[in-house]
């Protein structure tokens, strides 16, 4: 099968115009778009990890605590590290966590911890409940760039329809 001038022409023209706007909305987004920030933003959810070797003695438990929080709002599964305080009672743990955390936010993160603790792991899983602080890594387009994006979507229509104009319009020999 031989690719004939009319098929060439289109597939480029259409190709063009979507590449238009592809770099058109790219542009929009970097223009207009910014990082949210989080202030204090409560968090609830579930948490999982280990804590350092020798954190826990007797009834209490002090040391690192690196793990993952699940907590609902826009955060996804945070990668946390921090510093763990509180108490232990027959593996069940009630303690403070003040930390940082990477992902879908990166800042610091700070609340209570409840749950349990294995000592044969060193694992932690349980509930929490804090806030956190930081910058979102989506992207908010501002009120002008949602503006401007329908300029963009209302061109890029304009554009096919004239696209699909002209190669109608075009003399192409039949095979």
């Amino acid at each position: 099968m031989e690719l004939d001038g009319e098929t060439v022409k289109q597939v480029l023209i259409a190709g063009g115009a979507v590449a238009f706007f592809i770099i058109a909305a790219m542009g929009l987004s970097a223009t207009f778009g910014s990082h949210p920030g989080l202030q204090n933003e409560s968090v609830q959810g579930t948490i999982e990890g280990t804590v350092t070797a020798g954190a826990v003695t007797d009834s209490t438990i002090d040391g690192q605590f690196s793990g993952v929080l699940d907590a609902g709002l826009s955060v996804s599964i945070e990668e946390i590290n921090g510093t763990l305080s509180g108490t232990v009672d027959n593996g069940n743990v009630s303690a403070q966590f003040i930390g940082n955390a990477t992902g879908t936010v990166d800042g610091t993160v700070s609340g209570s911890v409840t749950g349990s603790y294995s000592e044969a792991n060193r694992s932690l899983s349980g509930e929490f409940e804090g806030t956190i602080n930081g910058t979102d890594a989506g992207i908010r387009i501002t009120e002008t760039g949602g503006i401007a994006l329908v300029g963009v979507l209302a061109a890029f229509i304009v554009l096919m329809a004239l696209a699909g104009l002209y190669l109608e319009r075009q003399e192409f020999e039949d095979s």
